[in-house]
């Protein structure tokens, strides 16, 4: 059975807290705020779910759904995620989750710049 998907990019972040969300592309800089509707943060927690791979099933309700379609609408606006239409479960597009690593300081982003790894000195 032919599906519906949206697929979040590798380099896209997608986090929700409360009442609001943020889309954020790394590969572009480009983001999106947005307010979490229960339509929206029940999209937002399967595409957060490890197990789906940033990508999720859209019914043919949601794709109905104009509050859905503004808000899918906007992630493509700023190539952060993509819809895939009539495709079987098997053959579904699928992501990596991006990791977002914040546990290093400032010296350690200095001495990298010293090895060449990056092209940016902090201060």
């Amino acid at each position: 059975m032919k599906k519906n998907w949206f697929t979040l990019y590798g380099d896209t972040f997608l986090w929700i807290n409360d009442d609001s969300g943020l889309v954020y592309n790394a590969g572009n800089n480009k983001r999106f705020h947005f307010h979490l509707s229960d339509k929206i943060v029940d999209i937002c927690h399967q595409l957060i779910e490890t197990t789906n791979l940033y990508s999720v099933e859209l019914t043919d309700e949601a794709i109905k759904d104009s509050e859905i379609n503004k808000w899918i609408n906007s992630i493509e606006s700023i190539q952060a995620g993509y819809r895939t239409l009539d495709v079987a479960f098997d053959e579904r597009p699928v992501s990596l989750n991006p990791i977002l690593k914040v546990q290093d300081n400032k010296k350690y982003y200095n001495e990298q710049h010293k090895l060449g790894f990056n092209s940016k000195k902090y201060s």
